[in-house]
């Protein structure tokens, strides 16, 4: 884990990873906090997102996706989450188009191994941006939402200092859970 309050200082806090998953038509989702100040890298976060597939925990399928996408709406912001992403081996597959960044190959190129039932797995990973897809008048996820019918899923008072709303909401939750 690194404590990204050292390496990136108080601008770049990141409070929450979430995911939404689809896998021979089965959905999950979740959101994850990681302990204050500090990241997960990506191969922790493919981990958590199949390890919680109901069909991988009910063990109705033995085998693995062979590539996994990982769609972000301004990857700019969102890839910086994830420790060591920008490594050497990574950078040389990603390329930066209209200020996003996607891997530059066909497929999932970001390949790295995992451990899936006493196993050694390598799983290839892919990035593409919805940041690329929306209208050049639109590209913010709020005016997405408006225009497809959706909102954000954050309370509006809390919209520009997620960091509180962490603070006081979510860990208040967490805590009255009984998980902290």
């Amino acid at each position: 884990m690194l404590d990204q309050t050292e390496k990136d200082g108080k601008k770049n806090l990141y409070l929450s990873y979430q995911y939404s998953a689809v896998w021979k038509g089965c959905r999950w989702k979740n959101v994850g906090f990681p302990k204050e100040g500090e990241r997960i890298g990506l191969d922790e976060f493919v981990c958590w997102v199949l390890s919680e597939c109901p069909l991988l925990r009910d063990e109705k399928e033995d085998k693995l996706p062979h590539s996994i996408f990982i769609i972000c709406h301004y990857s700019r912001a969102d890839l910086p989450a994830f420790e060591e992403f920008f490594s050497k081996s990574n950078k040389a597959k990603l390329m930066n188009l209209r200020r996003t960044f996607v891997t530059m190959n066909k497929g999932a190129p970001i390949r790295f191994p995992i451990f899936f039932r006493d196993k050694k797995v390598e799983v290839g990973v892919g990035i593409r941006d919805t940041f690329l897809l929306a209208p050049s008048t639109a590209k913010s996820l709020d005016s997405i939402g408006k225009i497809i019918g959706r909102s954000k899923n954050a309370p509006k008072e809390y919209l520009s200092k997620m960091d509180v709303f962490r603070r006081e909401v979510v860990q208040q939750s967490v805590c009255k859970s009984g998980s902290a």
